[in-house]
């Protein structure tokens, strides 16, 4: 049986204990977002334009994944930062769905959840970032690739500290709903500049900003969002 507790409505702080040890054994490489973890626990859920969901799901009551997702509401888009299940756990399950589609089916009912809680529409549906060996997992999950050339900083949003940004090579992909109102487009903008302005802070003239969001004039008009 699969069941998922969301920190924040969770009084139990061992369920912030379970999502990052999910977290640890799934993203390794990403240590570093750890302190987002602690910070967002700390935080109100919504922040202005932005509602953080940190989830983790439990398999006959045992930590097994991990859902980390932050709606939007300004660029109408709910991205998945992170979503993963331990290597045990991986894979289909005879006569039920995998872990990983239910957590799929999980970040779909949390951003239908925030649409009739904070009275928001969020168009552009459910975006992720793809590292190219993940990028057939996400298709397989329901996902469409809307940029192939899509990239981002190493070390996160703490990329400043290591000095010029370098970025690594990933892909967007979305969930796209039957009848989409957004072309694809508009859900890569969307994604590209939730991902890359707001939540990486990456400068508005860094040639991947440019390249992705028309130039750094455009750019600049957009990060005028207050998150």
């Amino acid at each position: 049986m699969v069941q998922f507790k969301a920190i924040a409505d969770s009084a139990d702080p061992k369920v912030l204990v379970d999502l990052k040890s999910v977290f640890r054994s799934c993203f390794p490489e990403y240590e570093f977002f750890l302190n987002d973890i602690d910070e967002n626990f700390l935080e109100p859920q919504r922040r202005g334009n932005l509602i953080i969901h940190q989830v983790v799901a439990y398999a006959d009551d045992k930590p097994a994944g991990v859902l980390i997702l932050h709606t939007n509401i300004a660029r109408s888009v709910t991205l998945i930062h992170f979503l993963g299940v331990i290597p045990s756990l991986r894979g289909p399950i005879p006569g039920e769905r995998s872990i990983a589609r239910r957590l799929v089916a999980e970040a779909a009912r949390l951003l239908e959840d925030d649409t009739k809680t904070h009275g928001i529409s969020i168009i552009h549906g459910l975006i992720a970032d793809a590292i190219p060996i993940a990028l057939d997992s996400w298709i397989r999950l329901g996902f469409t690739p809307v940029c192939i050339e899509f990239a981002e900083p190493e070390h996160g949003r703490e990329w400043a500290k290591y000095g010029e940004p370098q970025l690594h090579k990933l892909s967007l992909v979305a969930l796209l709903p039957t009848a989409p109102t957004s072309s694809p487009d508009e859900i890569m903008r969307a994604g590209a500049g939730a991902y890359l302005i707001d939540h990486h802070q990456l400068p508005l003239d860094n040639p991947k900003v440019i390249e992705l969001l028309g130039g750094a004039m455009n750019s600049r008009l957009e990060n005028q969002i207050a998150l």
